[in-house]
């Protein structure tokens, strides 16, 4: 019997996609790059917390939701835990053994506006 699941795995196309939407070099080894991703998201949600209450003084988990929405359910990823202190860092799921996994076939992320530089009159 085959086991469904909602959820697909990450794979390394995935993790280069990451990588080149924040302008990262992508390293040749997959343990690395799972790696800097790891690193790179945890960092962003942790930062993303903080500033989220200090701005609207939202209580943590008004401010957790909010970012998990942003940065996560936008782009078509999941999660299982967070732990922001005293590193960030994902906590792997206790049945699957994997920090993040998908939630859509193909992983979303909008394109970045460039912004033009001015023009100076002299």
């Amino acid at each position: 019997m085959k086991f469904f699941s909602l959820y697909k795995l990450m794979k390394d196309s995935d993790y280069n996609k990451i990588l080149k939407h924040y302008e990262l070099p992508i390293p040749k080894s997959k343990r690395i790059k799972k790696k800097m991703v790891e690193d790179l998201l945890s960092n962003k949600m942790c930062r993303c917390i903080k500033s989220v209450q200090k701005s609207s003084k939202l209580q943590e988990p008004a401010s957790i939701a909010i970012c998990n929405q942003s940065i996560f359910r936008n782009r078509g990823l999941k999660y299982n835990k967070l732990k922001c202190k005293p590193k960030p860092q994902f906590i792997e799921n206790k049945k699957t053994k994997k920090k993040l996994v998908k939630t859509q076939k193909k992983l979303t992320f909008k394109k970045k506006r460039k912004t033009q530089k001015k023009k100076r009159k002299n």
